[in-house]
């Protein structure tokens, strides 16, 4: 992973940073950062995806019938015109890019 691949983890991460572990949070609690970064909404997809596997934060979950589904709400942000966003649980993992777990 190049600098430039690690660049909208790395800017996810430090807008994290406001989200207390085990805190709730969306895209749209971090869209000021994000957006102020000119990440894309692929390059947001791919840092949040980037930010599961790498343990700083996990889909929240419900349970509908038997079967799980990612917790979605309506996004506030006008633009999205109240598109679901999808919930994440910040973890306790350090928020530094490379940090132990």
């Amino acid at each position: 992973m190049t600098a430039h691949d690690t660049r909208p983890l790395e800017v996810l991460l430090a807008a994290l940073h406001r989200v207390d572990p085990g805190s709730m949070w969306t895209v749209d609690t971090i869209r000021d950062e994000l957006d102020a970064a000119q990440l894309t909404a692929s390059e947001k997809q791919t840092a949040i995806r980037l930010a599961i596997t790498g343990g700083w934060a996990t889909p929240v979950m419900l349970q509908l019938g038997d079967r799980p589904v990612h917790a979605a709400i309506p996004s506030v942000h006008p633009p999205a015109h109240r598109r679901p966003v999808g919930v994440y649980r910040l973890t306790g993992k350090d928020l530094t890019l490379g940090a132990a777990a």
